[in-house]
């Protein structure tokens, strides 16, 4: 068909087309990378762990609002005031627009959600190196979708906002064809890494070790990491006495005093390996495999996470969200080696990356993967984690629009596993309530409203209260008349041992300031 048009126009044009088209897959892959971290947040209160609440919303609540929890860890400047400030952009837009944690909770969520979606783009990024657009967004959605990324991806955990940042870090920081800007942007978001999470440091360092390392890159690498560090240095000066002192108290009470094996405990290095299986089921015989093929495409990401298993089964004391970095990590490869593992089934060996799967068989693979992502979310111990404080989050938010509420009490043991302020969005006290307690008498006294799990009631409570409402196995209590004045400590947050109390030096129970 005859356009009219010279030549030099319709290869212009053709250009801009395909520009355009690129952009568009680009969004795309991004929006879904961040509706998948972000919907999670958005239709469930369940809380991964203590620490996406006290260490980042909580800071950040008291630096918008001026109240919240203080944990130990903040009293001692052992943990970074990093998470507080993302957390708190959020909080201050909703602080101005008068709204209150239905408001400021979904942006705080979708900040995180959106860090995480950068990451998803990355690997995009990656694979339209390699393969056509289709294939890297395959790969790209792959990763996104994995069970941890989905459940932990948009939390505002130390562990998650730094693997994303290593991330960011590695695609800038290994960028071909060199980029000085590129190369100083990927060292800043790797020093960022490690001040935010220290045990990354050794992976991180294969940015600088990795082959085919130039001198002008390394040169860059190194001035942009300094830059991140200087970064995290004035922020830690601001909350604290001096720069990196989260960094030295950190590795003081955890390396030096061993504080996290006495306090909390220690298991046997192959602890990490059971949790995965527990919390994998069957996908891990596929999830393996996957990241193993798709190593050939970035094999610097297989070493990273090699790396972060090994620096964490050697400490004593393990979480399964300390080695989520690594999973995250695995679960790019593993994206990049469902595509893979698709070019061979359509063509063998001599599979071209650039040429596409036949449509049928990319819609078989990719309704499998979704069944297993499905099955994943719901299957094996995720069962239970969806509804992780579901109840007394719920509990917490209705209790925060009482009008005559001057003090919360609860009654769970493990009543740090809440909201906080965050989500009551009040400034009264809270108290934890407990069998046995001896000043319990005095905090029925000083508050209003109970929270109670009724799988262990409150064994005192007084006759002035009475049941507002449930929340499942959680139920509000509510009694008339005014709160006394109680001069005591409140809930405490993950109180230490006095053993690892007298140790460190550290106090058992933080107060709120």
């Amino acid at each position: 068909m005859e356009t009219g048009l010279p030549p030099s126009q319709i290869a212009h044009d053709a250009a801009s087309a395909e520009r355009r088209n690129r952009l568009l897959i680009a969004l795309a892959v991004f929006a879904a990378g961040f509706l998948l971290r972000f919907l999670p947040l958005s239709l469930t209160f369940a809380i991964a762990h203590a620490d996406e609440v006290y260490q980042g919303l909580e800071p950040g609540h008291r630096l918008v609002f001026g109240y919240g929890f203080v944990p130990w860890e903040f009293d001692y400047h052992a943990r970074s005031w990093a998470l507080g400030v993302m957390a708190a952009g959020g909080m201050e837009i909703a602080k101005w627009l008068g709204g209150g944690p239905s408001l400021y909770l979904p942006l705080v969520h979708a900040t995180f959600a959106a860090l995480g979606a950068a990451t998803t783009l990355c690997v995009f990024l990656w694979g339209r190196r390699i393969y056509d657009p289709a294939g890297a967004a395959a790969a790209a959605l792959v990763s996104a979708s994995w069970i941890d990324n989905v459940y932990f991806g948009g939390r505002s955990l130390t562990e998650m906002v730094a693997v994303h940042l290593l991330i960011l870090g590695v695609y800038f920081g290994l960028h071909e064809p060199s980029s000085r800007g590129r190369w100083l942007l990927g060292g800043a978001l790797a020093g960022a890494a490690i001040a935010l999470r220290m045990q990354l440091a050794p992976a991180v360092a294969l940015l600088w070790i990795w082959p085919g390392a130039s001198r002008p890159r390394l040169l860059y690498l190194s001035l942009g990491a300094l830059l991140g560090f200087a970064a995290d240095g004035v922020l830690d000066l601001a909350t604290g006495s001096f720069p990196f002192e989260p960094l030295w108290q950190n590795f003081r009470f955890n390396m030096l005093l061993g504080g996290s094996a006495a306090a909390f405990g220690a298991t046997p290095w192959y602890d990490y390996i059971i949790l995965m299986v527990s919390n994998w089921g069957a996908s891990a015989a596929l999830f393996v495999p996957l990241a193993l093929l798709g190593a050939r495409r970035q094999p610097i990401l297989l070493a990273m996470a090699a790396i972060i298993l090994l620096v964490h089964m050697a400490v004593g004391h393990k979480e399964y969200r300390f080695i989520l970095p690594a999973i995250t990590l695995l679960s790019i490869l593993a994206g990049f080696g469902l595509v893979e593992l698709t070019r061979l089934m359509a063509s063998g060996l001599g599979a071209k990356t650039q040429d596409p799967a036949p449509l049928w068989l990319a819609a078989c693979v990719g309704l499998c993967w979704t069944a297993i992502a499905g099955l994943g979310a719901i299957g094996r111990d995720y069962h239970d984690f969806w509804r992780t404080s579901n109840a007394v989050i719920e509990a917490e938010l209705y209790a925060g629009k009482l009008p005559a509420l001057c003090g919360l009490g609860h009654n769970r043991k493990d009543a740090y596993i809440a909201g906080g302020y965050s989500f009551l969005h009040r400034r009264v006290p809270i108290f934890a309530i407990n069998d046995g307690d001896p000043g319990g008498a005095r905090k029925y006294a000083a508050v209003n409203v109970l929270i109670e799990d009724t799988t262990r009631p409150f064994a005192q409570m007084p006759e002035a209260f009475r049941r507002l409402k449930c929340f499942g196995t959680v139920c509000l209590f509510v009694r008339p008349g005014a709160c006394a004045l109680l001069l005591q400590s409140p809930v405490p947050l993950l109180p230490l041992s006095p053993e690892v109390a007298h140790l460190s030096g550290y106090p058992r129970i933080a107060g709120v300031e």
